[in-house]
């Protein structure tokens, strides 16, 4: 099973269905209800195997509600071979861990270096508040935090938010300093508790 994301995941998917099968349904404009995973259960559980691939897009998954992911894990596991479900997102790291962890990923936007892919990611934990991964990526990189600064900052000025500046002026006096992982979640920490 795979997991579009990207800015063009929705796009990408529905392609990829056009050039293999065909699209059965969608689900999850607006980010999947509990009503729709059961809808998306019944489905894949009941309808068989044709003479064209058929597949399913479910998205954006990034949206969901985790009522609704946990109702549709158990049937991703279990799935028929009649249907198969095509899941996007624009920012993977909103996705289910669970439902990540049973998905083939395929980043779907702009060619972004492994840099701004770093900074991306750390933005995204910092604005969720999610301390754990905001001090895991810093510790993973600890040996490039520079770059994992730069990245982040590049990231900031790209996306030009008020919440991205507030964090870019806690972030601002680290550049061209010596930084240590240390350095960078201190200002982060200080951004949050603004």
């Amino acid at each position: 099973m795979f997991l579009f994301f990207g800015d063009s995941a929705d796009q990408v998917a529905r392609e990829e269905i056009q050039q293999h099968g065909v699209m059965l349904d969608s689900f999850g404009e607006g980010g999947l209800r509990v009503d729709e995973s059961r809808q998306i259960v019944d489905l894949l559980l009941s309808t068989p195997m044709g003479d064209q691939t058929s597949f399913i897009l479910i998205g954006p998954m990034d949206k969901s509600s985790p009522q609704a992911s946990d109702v549709l894990l158990k049937v991703l596991e279990e799935s028929g071979e009649g249907v198969i479900p095509y899941l996007w997102a624009t920012d993977v790291d909103g996705v289910s861990g669970t439902i990540r962890s049973r998905c083939v990923l395929k980043f779907c936007g702009q060619e972004e270096s492994v840099d701004d892919l770093l900074g991306s990611r750390l933005y995204s934990f910092i604005m969720r508040d999610d301390i754990h991964k905001v001090i895991s990526l810093c510790e993973e990189h600890k040996g490039e935090i520079e770059i994992l600064l730069r990245s982040l900052c590049a990231y900031i000025r790209r996306k030009q938010s008020k919440e991205g500046f507030l964090l870019w002026s806690n972030l601002r006096p680290l550049l061209g300093g010596q930084v240590t992982h240390y350095a960078l979640l201190s200002g982060i920490f200080q951004y949050w508790s603004k």
